[in-house]
């Protein structure tokens, strides 16, 4: 007899096992199959432990906002459907279908007849307790999890490494590149672009410019994409890629001091582009802590005073980048944050960036210039 075919007759050993471990209930088999699985969803970037708590009707696909999955980049990327299939025998025999539209499509099946036969052939008996409720089945936290976290460090892994392939590829980004341009109003110069390793990559989402992030304890950590165009519906044009999770709190990228103000207080900023606005007035080094976010962790790296130029968002009712600020300082730092003309203010200006592209270079270097350490 074929490992792959049923047993001859209904009265056989196989179907005799199901019926004395009650496999022959089919919700009662997905509870036994569970960690098997939440290891197949999760390759589909599908969170089981959310969607075996109401599995939706037979044959109706779940996809989109519908669908639980395992991060924010899974989500529109992967769908789920399922069907009860009776044999000759009448058994109903559960077939799960997993997919994702990443890494080039991604599909799981499980076939609850075919994990059945291969326990019997191994001999394997059941876990005993599982409830048989549909919406009740087993939580087993640990495997999902495990499953889960490998899955996320493999794919941090993989990326980490085509990234670090594309940067060592690329050119160093030039003065004229025309997203430095116009975020720049056309003051990029290769002196200031020496100060900072910026390199012009091209990737699958299209050209931009990347920088390398740092962490004192990990080193390399990671990489942060600038796109000129919007990557998504909700405008954004930075990506981040992180070597490991929890890497990001404490990654910078540096733009290096000046010759002769090495010693200077180290300037931070939130984004790359306002952290190069800044350097146009700022001539010590300037840390880019990607958002208000890591500004306390990366501000905890630095053991000399620092001078945070903080984004102003005084259209918000929390202010984040003026607050996160604040709570980061150390005795002895200081806070600048740009001061703009009244008539700018309907268009709700933020950063230093901002204040460059509406009220032009030399009133960004009078604002900066103001905190400048003092001369002996």
């Amino acid at each position: 007899m074929s490992s792959d075919h049923p047993p001859a007759a209904s009265g056989s050993g196989f179907h005799h096992w199901l019926r004395q471990n009650r496999l022959d209930d089919w919700q009662r088999l997905i509870a036994q199959a569970d960690s098997d699985i939440a290891a197949m969803a999760a390759t589909a970037g599908i969170d089981w432990s959310e969607l075996r708590q109401q599995l939706p009707p037979a044959g109706q696909m779940l996809k989109g906002s519908h669908l639980a999955t395992l991060g924010p980049r899974d989500r529109g990327r992967s769908a789920f459907v399922w069907h009860l299939r009776e044999d000759r025998y009448g058994n109903t025999w559960p077939c799960l279908l997993f997919m994702s539209f990443r890494h080039g499509g991604v599909h799981q099946i499980f076939h609850g007849y075919r994990w059945a036969w291969l326990r019997y052939q191994q001999g394997a008996a059941p876990v005993a307790g599982i409830t048989t409720n549909r919406f009740q089945m087993p939580v087993l936290d640990g495997l999902i999890d495990r499953a889960r976290q490998e899955r996320e460090q493999h794919w941090r892994t993989e990326r980490f490494r085509e990234q670090n392939r594309l940067w060592h590829q690329a050119a160093r980004a030039e003065a004229g590149h025309p997203l430095l341009q116009a975020r720049l109003c056309g003051h990029a110069t290769p002196d200031l672009l020496e100060r900072l390793d910026l390199r012009h990559i091209r990737t699958p989402r299209g050209d931009c410019l990347a920088v390398r992030l740092l962490h004192r304890q990990h080193g390399l950590c990671g990489f942060q994409q600038l796109h000129g165009r919007p990557l998504d519906a909700g405008g954004r044009t930075q990506h981040l890629v992180i070597r490991a999770s929890g890497m990001k709190r404490g990654a910078f990228a540096c733009i290096r001091a000046s010759a002769g103000c090495e010693q200077w207080p180290v300037a931070i900023c939130e984004g790359v582009f306002t952290a190069l606005s800044v350097a146009l007035g700022w001539p010590g080094p300037v840390a880019i802590a990607l958002d208000a976010g890591n500004l306390a962790a990366v501000r905890a790296m630095i053991e000399r005073p620092c001078v945070f130029f903080a984004d102003n968002d005084a259209w918000s009712a929390s202010n984040t980048g003026l607050r996160s600020a604040r709570r980061a300082s150390r005795p002895g730092d200081r806070i600048a944050f740009p001061a703009f003309a009244g008539e700018h203010h309907p268009l709700k200006p933020t950063d230093f960036n901002d204040l460059l592209r509406l009220s032009g270079l030399d009133a960004l270097r009078r604002q900066i210039r103001h905190f400048w350490p003092e001369r002996d």
